[in-house]
């Protein structure tokens, strides 16, 4: 699934966003995920430092990552 920011919104430094996703069905237990760039534009690395993840029934998931995201890499 490719996820792109709300209208107005960037990944900036410092910056937090959110971006709310709908899914048919429950996911279950999450253990991990991949995280991807497009590397488009110039300089457009940036680092991400976790990913927060909160379901309908208030489970919540966090995944560490503290990794420079340049285009090159697919992470987590």
């Amino acid at each position: 699934m490719e996820i792109e920011p709300p209208n107005g919104v960037s990944f900036s430094r410092g910056s937090s966003v959110v971006i709310p996703l709908k899914v048919k069905q429950d996911l279950g237990e999450l253990t991990h995920i991949r995280v991807g760039h497009t590397n488009i534009g110039t300089g457009s690395g940036w680092l991400l430092q976790n990913v927060d993840i909160e379901n309908e029934k208030k489970m919540k998931w966090t995944f560490p990552c503290g990794h420079f995201i340049d285009g090159q890499d697919n992470i987590m």
